[in-house]
């Protein structure tokens, strides 16, 4: 999605665009949920980048270094 989106996006608007695809995120508050597992893959060597508060991108994205051999996040 971030890759398609060619931005980053708030956890809440990836959220949606999953949902959008029949994925679903169990628990109380999804958002909050899926935040947390994005947060995790964003550390270093992660395939993501966290930019703010629940505000990703991918690690290779737009004004960062080139990161090879990273899974595309279609």
């Amino acid at each position: 999605m971030l890759t398609e989106a060619n931005r980053p996006m708030h956890a809440g608007e990836i959220l949606e665009h999953l949902a959008a695809r029949g994925f679903a995120v169990p628990g109380q508050d999804p958002v909050a949920a899926l935040n947390t597992r994005l947060w995790k893959r964003s550390g270093p060597g992660g395939p993501l980048r966290r930019l703010g508060d629940a505000v990703y991108d991918r690690a290779d994205g737009p004004g960062s270094a080139p990161s090879f051999g990273l899974p595309d996040l279609r």
